[in-house]
């Protein structure tokens, strides 16, 4: 498992340079079109939540739209919303009920057509976004925490040396969870 670091820079004037990680932001606005034929889902109202998954984690979900009423039993709803910078893919979560949702779908494209509840996944929406990606360089700062992967060999070098002549310090560390990366204070 990756172990990560917050450093913040000691001075203004730190040339601190490290690879760093940030968080993926949520999907924007969903698009739902129906339509009456091209799927089997059965009549009635489809509420929708979609969140993007970067490398470690996953967001918070875009606001909740929903299908309109779906009259037919050979219903579909196609999705659509504008693809996430650092996202790997997405899940769709389903309910027939207004923040009720049950389970989710997952798609690699910024679309998905809902046709059939078969497949599902059952889960709940998140509520924290643990997704981070990386992000390249960032310099280090003296009024905020840079989260830094310190497994990287060019990373740990650096850090090593600029260690030495005292120009950052370490506000919390730990090994990323499961759950996606949680930096408690150090003590």
């Amino acid at each position: 498992m990756p172990t990560y670091v917050a450093l913040r820079a000691l001075n203004r004037s730190s040339r601190v340079r490290v690879l760093a990680v940030a968080a993926v932001a949520a999907p924007g606005v969903v698009t739902p079109t129906p339509s009456a034929n091209g799927g089997a889902l059965a009549a009635g109202t489809y509420f929708y939540k979609v969140t993007a998954l970067g490398d470690f984690g996953e967001t918070t979900p875009a606001a909740e739209v929903n299908s309109g009423a779906l009259t037919g039993a050979t219903s579909s709803v196609s999705l659509a919303w504008a693809a996430v910078t650092g996202a790997q893919k997405y899940r769709v979560y389903v309910g027939t009920a207004s923040n009720g949702q049950t389970g989710y779908f997952e798609t690699t494209t910024n679309s998905f057509l809902h046709t059939t509840q078969t497949g599902l996944v059952v889960a709940t929406v998140p509520v924290r976004n643990t997704a981070t990606a990386k992000a390249g360089q960032a310099r280090l700062q003296a009024t905020a925490d840079v989260i830094v992967n310190v497994d990287d060999i060019v990373t740990r070098q650096a850090l090593n040396h600029h260690r030495s002549v005292g120009q950052y310090t370490v506000s919390a560390v730990n090994a990323r969870l499961a759950s996606g990366t949680v930096l408690p204070a150090n003590s």
